[in-house]
């Protein structure tokens, strides 16, 4: 790989995290719609458990159909969002990974050693 100026490097850095920075809160929004599609489903499950069972004077068609709706569209967006949240992990990884090999390379151009993470004394 040829290095580029070091000025550039800083302006290589910004982009990185500003990269990184985009891609954490999009995982994190997966992370909240997942939750939010899970509490779907539960509700789902309750109100149709709840109707077929103890509340029977209350199974109309539309709520075992709104129960079940509940269910099917929780797990819909559910595995939406957890192949989105995949993908955006997997971006992260290589953005981590460029941001790597560039304090890899700048540390070889001005001869030092780059230090483990976390052998600090």
């Amino acid at each position: 790989m040829i290095a580029p100026p070091a000025a550039d490097f800083s302006a290589e850095f910004d982009r990185i995290d500003g990269a990184l920075e985009d891609l954490q809160s999009r995982i994190e929004s997966c992370r909240q719609a997942i939750i939010l599609a899970r509490a779907a489903i539960v509700m789902g499950l309750v109100t149709l458990g709840a109707v077929l069972t103890i509340a029977s004077a209350y199974a109309t068609a539309t709520v075992i159909f709104a129960a079940i709706t509940a269910i099917i569209a929780g797990t819909v967006w559910s595995g939406a969002n957890k192949s989105t949240k995949d993908e955006l992990e997997t971006e992260r990884a290589a953005a981590e990974a460029r941001k790597s090999e560039l304090f890899d390379l700048i540390a070889n151009q001005n001869g030092w050693e780059r230090e483990a993470p976390g052998t600090y004394h």
